[in-house]
């Protein structure tokens, strides 16, 4: 990838004091271009390092793909964390949930660049359980990918571990997302026996929009990732 393509920046929003580090690359084309926002748990080091093909490949079909460090991830690993202190998420914002945000952030300043036709959303790994809670609350996109590692989401424990977010559950968790989210075209993959996808396929369901969801028991490969991102 040529490094003239490739551009490093900061973006957050006004009055907010948030820094979200930004890598983007662009395509050999002129725009308006299709954009892909690639969410990674180890932020732009694990998109360079574990799924450089998918990047490469979208890159090839034109796309505008751009990568962000969510907060304490990659290079935004030394902001301070200090939501295991007592009484934290009384007033504050847990890791998962500004994660989500930065997500938000992300997709929101792709919808405000000119060049840009259509947003889609990929989340890697972990990452995968953020961009779909994240999804509710984006602007209408395109094609969303999601990998739900294998996530338990009908057990309390399993958001205590890894999805902290207070009241998470009593707001109806992932139900609630999935049907907030207009039903556009949605990959979930590697669910595993874990991940109820039930709701979600009744949502589709009733909208006559079966042929926009897919549901993968196992990891796709990148290859078949690309391909489903139109």
């Amino acid at each position: 990838i040529s490094p003239k393509k490739k551009f490093e920046f900061i973006i957050g929003r006004k009055g907010r004091g948030d820094r979200v580090p930004v890598t983007m690359w662009l395509p050999k084309n002129r725009g308006p271009f299709p954009a892909t926002l690639l969410i990674h748990p180890e932020g732009e080091i694990g998109i360079n390092r574990k799924v450089a093909f998918l990047l490469k490949s979208l890159l090839k079909k034109g796309h505008l793909v751009m990568s962000l460090d969510c907060f304490n991830t990659g290079k935004a690993t030394d902001m301070t964390d200090s939501s295991s202190s007592k009484f934290f998420t009384t007033y504050n914002r847990t890791p998962a949930a500004l994660r989500i945000q930065d997500i938000l952030t992300g997709l929101a300043y792709l919808k405000n660049r000119k060049d840009v036709s259509v947003i889609n959303l990929v989340g890697l790994e972990e990452a995968g359980l953020w961009c779909l809670l994240a999804r509710s609350l984006a602007p209408r996109l395109n094609t969303t990918v999601v990998d739900v590692a294998q996530f338990p989401n009908h057990i309390d424990q399993a958001y205590l571990n890894k999805l902290f977010i207070p009241l998470i559950r009593r707001a109806g968790e992932f139900k609630t997302a999935l049907t907030l989210s207009p039903t556009t075209r949605l990959l979930i993959h590697n669910t595993g026996n874990k991940f109820d996808t039930s709701w979600v396929k009744q949502i589709y369901k009733i909208t006559g929009s079966e042929s926009e969801l897919r549901i993968e028991m196992d990891r796709i490969p990148l290859s078949d990732m690309a391909s489903w991102i139109r």
